[in-house]
């Protein structure tokens, strides 16, 4: 039988934490970096942390939760399984819109800069702005692990039936 409690738990759990981390060091780093005073940051990330956790949630019931449950019903749901899978999730988009990107199917904004460093010129990505897009991707994969990995210790970890449907069967 399915572990639909177990799981439903450890969807809605899962980017709490995560977001919960990034949030105390989002508060830091506005402090430091547009030096705003400790109300505006903390009201920043007051303000952005529940639309975090429902972008998430969104992410997780359309893509994570099917996903869980082909896992579940044909293979075997593990730790490396949920770690592959949230960085795939995480990462993937990203990657994607950047590839679009690079071979001229989606649009790029005209002379981009971010700090002053040149990221597109003339329609064309730098070097800088090639390695800055690519990273994105890989920071939203590195968020999809974390996410990923809070929801294999709250479900699969010690709950043999939430590994796979043959646990369920024997």
């Amino acid at each position: 039988m399915f572990p639909r409690k177990a799981v439903c738990r450890g969807l809605l759990l899962a980017p709490l934490p995560v977001w919960a981390v990034l949030g105390f060091f989002g508060f830091f780093s506005d402090l430091a970096i547009p030096k705003w005073s400790w109300k505006e940051a903390l009201g920043h990330e007051l303000f952005v942390f529940p639309y975090y956790v429902i972008g998430s949630y969104f992410i997780s019931f359309l893509i994570a939760l099917p996903l869980y449950a082909l896992g579940w019903k044909y293979f075997r749901v593990s730790f490396f399984s949920c770690l592959f899978c949230g960085a795939m999730i995480g990462g993937v988009p990203a990657w994607i819109f950047f590839a679009l990107q690079v071979f001229g199917l989606w649009p790029k904004w005209q002379d981009e800069a971010l700090g002053g460093v040149p990221l597109i010129v003339s329609g064309n990505f730098t070097r800088a702005g090639l390695v800055h897009y690519f990273m994105s991707g890989v920071y939203t994969a590195a968020l999809g692990m974390a996410i990923a990995f809070v929801f294999w210790w709250i479900v699969v970890r010690s709950n043999p039936l939430a590994q796979s449907k043959a646990k369920t069967a024997g």
